[in-house]
């Protein structure tokens, strides 16, 4: 039997906003965790037992997943198209020949909009720079690459305001983060 929370009651946030602020929104309101839909299993799992153990409850059992491993860090992993193939099967119920349709299609706007901001930066054209990282950050957050989604609302954001940031490190570090997505030479 499980332990009955007096003075508490755990709240687990499932909502379909990603974004870190979201998060970060949810437990500063007093939630005790948060998991950004669609979700796997396993981080209903990780939710429930992080309340269990701090109502001193043991642990649930877990699924292995090598997929989905959320130790609250912010550290993002390359993209790996098995994933984004995953998350359309998962959250659109796509056939299979669609996902690979889309994943493929995907190619050439996002290299052109990598250009595009490539060029904005050179010619300090900060409203093209943020048009760009808006359409990548969209696309991105369609595919469920968040973590690098974030990535491109910061390069929106600081151009919007033509805040001084170093708009090189973070489109370098966008691009090698999605290069399995955007690579040229890729079939």
């Amino acid at each position: 039997s499980l332990k009955i929370y007096k003075s508490h009651i755990p709240i687990i946030a499932l909502t379909a906003n990603a974004m870190v602020k979201d998060r970060e929104k949810c437990l500063e309101a007093g939630m005790d965790d948060y998991v950004a839909k669609p979700f796997e299993e396993e981080e209903i799992y990780r939710a429930l037992n992080i309340i269990f153990q701090k109502g001193g409850q043991a642990s649930l059992p877990t699924k292995k997943s090598a997929s989905t491993s959320q130790n609250g860090s912010s550290e993002k992993k390359t993209v790996s198209l098995s994933s984004i193939r995953n998350h359309l099967t998962s959250k659109y119920k796509f056939p299979q020949s669609k996902i690979d349709f889309l994943v493929q299609g995907i190619q050439k706007p996002m290299i052109k909009n990598f250009a595009d901001a490539e060029n904005a930066l050179q010619q300090k054209n900060y409203p093209e720079l943020m048009r760009a990282a808006h359409t990548i950050k969209g696309a991105l957050l369609g595919l469920g690459i968040d973590d690098w989604a974030e990535l491109a609302l910061s390069i929106e954001k600081a151009a919007k305001d033509e805040k001084n940031i170093d708009f090189r490190l973070y489109l370098d570090e966008l691009r090698n983060g999605l290069a399995p997505l955007i690579d040229e030479s890729r079939d």
